[in-house]
């Protein structure tokens, strides 16, 4: 992977929070199936959609100075990034290039 200085900066700190960002989501997904059941999966969904942007503006905060980013690819890129999507620290990361 030809990386740049801030593609190695994200991978480096994605590295370590991408885990947890999964272990979020997998307790979400996991509430949102025991909500389905009980009525309460508006809520839920609610919930995930809003940590679901936490995620992307964190991403968007990271980028922020990086000029050979069009805005417009980035949120492309950025509106197809869930931690459902993506697998790996390194889908993460050329998804965002």
């Amino acid at each position: 992977m030809n990386q740049t200085p801030l593609k190695e900066h994200l991978y480096d700190n994605l590295s370590v929070i991408l885990p947890q960002l999964k272990e979020m989501d997998d307790l979400v997904h996991e509430k949102k199936n025991t909500a389905s059941r009980t009525g309460g999966l508006l809520f839920i969904h609610k919930k995930e959609m809003n940590e679901t942007m936490e995620i992307q503006t964190f991403l968007k905060l990271l980028l922020q100075d990086h000029t050979s980013l069009t805005k417009e690819k980035l949120e492309s890129n950025l509106s197809m990034m869930t931690t459902r999507s993506v697998k790996t620290t390194e889908e993460l990361v050329d998804a965002i290039f």
